[in-house]
């Protein structure tokens, strides 16, 4: 069942995965270039798990995941989605937010910038917000050309039928760097909303928002009663090209002993079912 949101940026949407579940409700948020499957896209993906618990499952397709503005998608996809699910269930909403989703979550709650609604309203219809492998801190402004270089690298090898990906760094991605305002401001002491509970998913194996980003220090978390954090042995977001990078191994037999101590195909966070287990222990 998908529900159609009309914003500035465009036309997001909200899948219900679980039309028929009276669980509680839980909403996926995803990240910079990446869409609303990504939490259900194999069989051992979040999404998917929780929906075997017979929870709510809703995952939200941003309007613009790649140029577009965090303050806007905070105030006007996430913030109708929030609304939409709660006044739907009548029960307070889960928020599992990946990478850039993350930070839309906090600029949602921030108690920093300002709001087009009353901040207690929006804090009053959330029960929890998991941070998966969020880039709390930045990342570098290269990260995503790199990572688009390799993508396009492993097109051209198996000779796929795809456009070269173009390294589209919109105001979305700077907003994301080390030295964005934004994200200064988001980490003023202490970096998170007091009034809700919180849950930091660090990956120890990211390359893409690196451990030192993802994580909080002591002392930004230290007046916060509602935190905990803990570090998974998990990737980013490596599973999508997971089933190239084993044919590019196979390919080439003379690649597989040079580099078999190099390359290990970590889980990503989404497919990572200890993660999952973690968030809902801490909010019951």
């Amino acid at each position: 069942m998908i529900y159609e949101i009309e914003t500035q940026q465009g036309l997001a949407k909200l899948h219900r995965k679980t039309p028929d579940s009276k669980g509680s409700p839980v909403l996926f948020i995803h990240g910079f270039g990446s869409n609303a499957q990504v939490w259900f896209a194999y069989d051992d993906s979040l999404g998917n798990y929780y929906k075997t618990l017979q929870m709510d499952c809703w995952t939200l397709n941003l309007s613009n995941a790649v140029t577009g503005n965090i303050k806007t998608l905070a105030h006007e996809d996430v913030l109708t989605a929030v609304d939409f699910i709660y006044k739907k269930r009548g029960e307070t909403v889960l928020i599992i937010s990946h990478s850039m989703g993350g930070i839309i979550s906090r600029y949602f709650t921030s108690p920093y910038v300002d709001h087009p609604y009353p901040l207690k309203q929006i804090e009053s219809m959330i029960r929890a917000i998991a941070l998966l492998t969020v880039p709390n801190h930045g990342v570098e402004a290269g990260d995503i050309s790199r990572i688009e270089e390799t993508v396009n690298v492993l097109r051209k090898f198996l000779s796929e039928d795809h456009k070269p990906l173009a390294a589209d760094l919109g105001l979305g991605f700077f907003q994301l760097t080390h030295t964005s305002h934004l994200l200064q401001s988001l980490n003023t002491l202490p970096p998170l909303n007091p009034n809700l509970l919180w849950l930091n998913a660090v990956g120890t194996y990211d390359k893409v928002v690196p451990r030192n980003s993802a994580l909080f220090e002591e002392f930004e978390y230290k007046t916060l009663q509602n935190f905990s954090q803990k570090e998974f042995p998990c990737d980013h977001m490596v599973y999508p090209f997971t089933s190239a990078i084993k044919k590019v191994i196979k390919a080439i037999p003379d690649f597989i002993e040079s580099a078999k101590h190099a390359i290990k195909i970590y889980p990503a966070i989404h497919r990572h079912q200890p993660v999952g287990d973690w968030i809902l222990e801490k909010i019951q």
